[in-house]
């Protein structure tokens, strides 16, 4: 029996990734961890708002991850009318990249995971997905 009459022929469309915008999201994953991978330089003042300015390039950062991610999956024909479930795919893979981050910081020197950081990825990526309409399908381009 052949794969297309058990899933029928809408699951491949569905599944698609655009491979340019999934290389794009790895090479930047990379990034994130190379920079994650330095010890914090020292910031002027203390408290926790200053290390909320020190630490708002979180949210253009996983912006731009998202917005990678969204991309590299919305090829599909299937996925493009689920606004819904592109907008959830995208908030789960960047939390669980944003989570990893945080667990490969505890081990570096000099660096602290910090659930405030990962509440400003995701709130990085849910900026991207409401700038974008929550990943309005695109149009078709011929």
């Amino acid at each position: 029996m052949a794969a297309s009459s058990v899933f029928g022929p809408s699951r491949a469309r569905r599944i698609a990734l655009d491979l340019r915008y999934a290389l794009f999201a790895l090479v930047y994953i990379a990034m994130l961890s190379w920079l994650s991978s330095h010890p914090e330089p020292k910031a002027p003042g203390s408290g926790a708002l200053a290390q909320l300015a020190i630490n708002l390039y979180h949210l253009p950062l996983y912006a731009g991850l998202g917005f990678f991610v969204l991309e590299a999956i919305s090829r599909g024909q299937g996925m493009a009318s689920h606004r819904w479930t592109r907008a959830g795919v995208t908030i789960v893979v960047t939390g669980v990249i944003a989570a990893l981050d945080e667990w490969h910081q505890r081990y570096v020197p000099g660096r602290d995971p910090s659930l405030s950081d990962l509440f400003l990825d995701l709130a990085g990526v849910a900026c991207l997905l409401l700038a974008c309409g929550l990943g309005t399908p695109r149009e078709s381009r011929r």
